[in-house]
């Protein structure tokens, strides 16, 4: 989902006001902006209340209309405010349609990738990149039927197992 759709989402729900719409990167995740964060990350949407201690908007983000943007450079981020009192719902709206929009598009990858390789091993690989942590895939019986080798297994007793 990118920023255009949230907010096209968001907008329908509650009073919210584009101030600019320059990121088309996906978001993949929702953060609070943390005023000891010196560095923003493309892909994540921030919510804030407060911009003490930050010098320049993320590059995605969604503020109340009590921060002072007035020197910010809007022509650079995708950027809505909202009321105060509407910050809470805002957020948790906004939380909730971008993990429902990721957990569709992440099965839907999932499914994709089985169709089209026919391969347990391909599909292990592409959860453990998601999840970033290996996997080990059993079966009832505790058989290991697949486990990941793009992010290798790391615990001792599972690599003697695997091997």
């Amino acid at each position: 989902m990118i920023f255009r759709e949230l907010m096209d989402y968001l907008s329908e729900i509650s009073d919210i006001t584009i101030l600019s719409d320059n990121v088309e990167e996906e978001i993949a995740d929702v953060k609070f902006i943390d005023p000891h964060q010196s560095q923003f990350r493309s892909e994540v949407l921030y919510f804030g209340n407060s911009l003490h201690g930050i010098t320049s908007l993320p590059p995605q983000c969604i503020i109340t209309d009590k921060c002072d943007i007035s020197d910010a450079d809007l022509s650079v981020c995708s950027a809505a405010v909202v009321s105060d009192e509407d910050f809470g719902y805002i957020f948790n709206s906004g939380f909730q349609r971008v993990r429902d929009s990721h957990k569709d598009g992440y099965y839907e990858s999932l499914i994709h990738t089985l169709e089209r390789v026919r391969n347990v091993d391909a599909l292990i690989d592409l959860a453990s990149k998601t999840f970033g942590a290996s996997l080990v895939f059993i079966d009832l019986n505790f058989r290991i039927l697949s486990y990941s080798t793009q992010i290798p297994v790391t615990d001792e007793l599972w690599k003697h197992n695997i091997e």
